[in-house]
């Protein structure tokens, strides 16, 4: 059994497989939810778990991957196939399946290589959610800020900046404090790492 408790959504078409997959994770210790369509899982949208997806070579894990990325749903989906086929794996990787699990009858094996899988896997998503976190405090920057930010980060001084805008450099001053509140730091180089980060 795992230590490590994760939830499983688990994505395939065939019935049996469904069941066969949702057994094995299940008595490896973790939370399982299955799908025969992504539409299902989409109306639940769940906030946290791992996507596994049964990849039979025609692209199954790209394609939800694709979906999935479009909807900024940003759980890792891993496959799970009989043989590997480079090609399906290599543009999967391009549009974000996280991982691809060979199908092997050494069950012990198989949990080991899962285990590895989701410790990766939650390296990933914390800094996702590092990205997503930072993206929003961004988000609350007015245009001018932003601009004001950039300038700085490009190594420009106040009363440059000043002088773009044709504004004193007070106002610079106003705007570097709003930026530090706004986005919870104490410097300008610390928003100049959240930005950029």
């Amino acid at each position: 059994m795992s230590s490590n408790f994760t939830t499983f959504h688990v994505f395939s078409e065939d019935d049996l497989d469904r069941a066969k997959i949702s057994s094995m994770l299940y008595s490896f210790g973790h939370h399982v939810e299955i799908y025969s369509e992504l539409e299902e899982f989409l109306t639940l949208n769940p906030a946290r778990g791992l996507i596994f997806v049964r990849e039979t070579n025609n692209g199954e894990a790209l394609k939800i991957t694709s979906v999935l990325k479009d909807k900024k749903v940003i759980l890792p989906v891993i496959a799970y196939c009989g043989k590997y086929d480079p090609y399906i794996i290599i543009s999967g990787m391009k549009v974000g399946v996280f991982d691809y699990l060979l199908e092997q009858p050494d069950l012990q094996n198989f949990q080991k290589r899962l285990s590895q899988a989701i410790e990766e896997s939650e390296e990933s998503m914390k800094i996702k959610l590092k990205h997503f976190e930072n993206k929003s405090l961004l988000e609350r920057l007015s245009k001018r800020e932003n601009h004001v930010l950039t300038l700085l980060s490009e190594g420009l001084t106040e009363k440059e900046i000043a002088k773009i805008f044709g504004i004193s450099p007070r106002t610079i001053e106003i705007h570097k404090q709003n930026i530090h509140k706004k986005l919870s730091v104490n410097t300008t180089i610390q928003a100049i790492i959240l930005k950029y980060k």
